[in-house]
């Protein structure tokens, strides 16, 4: 068979280790392994899950300058768009939330105690007692980010304010709130 485009084509391939799957699936209320699976599926446009794969092309490219947290956030929200959108035999109701304001507070308290720390979202959900994909659905909903960008909005802050003082050189300011290790810091430092 011979097949001729005229334009160019991409393909992803995903690969999914099937432990972080069955995990982010069980904290999320998907259900047991034996209730799911994942549905082998070409010539899928799917914009999400595109942008999604986009950007963990871009954490490679760039050494995961970007952190953890936006490394596990990525992996995580992965996970869940699969689970949802791609399993044959899915329980699509996910467990009800019991989760309090408290809960997001304290991970915003540990965020600010913590801005030079190249913090993980599973540190993050320890803090708050709660799974991955939960903390970060109820961060995003509770707070309007998610956690890796309402961490860069705090480190943003934190510089704002050490700048004002004058008395610290942009390095320092960069060490202070945890930019330090990453190429980017100075773009985020401007804004």
């Amino acid at each position: 068979m011979y097949c001729q485009w005229g334009s160019t084509l991409s393909f992803i391939k995903l690969e999914v280790n099937p432990s972080f799957l069955d995990g982010v699936a069980d904290e999320s209320g998907f259900g047991h392994a034996d209730k799911r699976r994942l549905e082998q599926r070409l010539l899928v446009q799917d914009g999400k899950l595109l942008l999604l794969a986009s950007w963990m092309l871009e954490k490679l490219r760039n050494g995961g300058a970007s952190g953890k947290l936006y490394s596990d956030s990525i992996a995580t929200m992965t996970a869940v768009h699969l689970l949802r959108h791609y399993t044959a035999s899915v329980n699509r109701n996910l467990k009800s939330s019991t989760s309090t304001n408290k809960q997001v507070s304290t991970v915003i308290e540990y965020m600010q105690m913590n801005l030079e720390k190249d913090i993980s979202l599973q540190e993050l959900a320890i803090v708050a007692n709660i799974s991955l994909s939960h903390l970060v659905r109820l961060f995003k909903k509770q707070t309007g980010m998610t956690p890796h960008q309402y961490l860069i909005h705090l480190r943003i802050e934190r510089s704002k304010q050490f700048i004002r003082c004058g008395n610290m050189s942009m390095r320092d300011v960069a060490a202070q709130v945890g930019f330090s290790t990453r190429p980017t810091s100075p773009s985020y430092l401007k804004e």
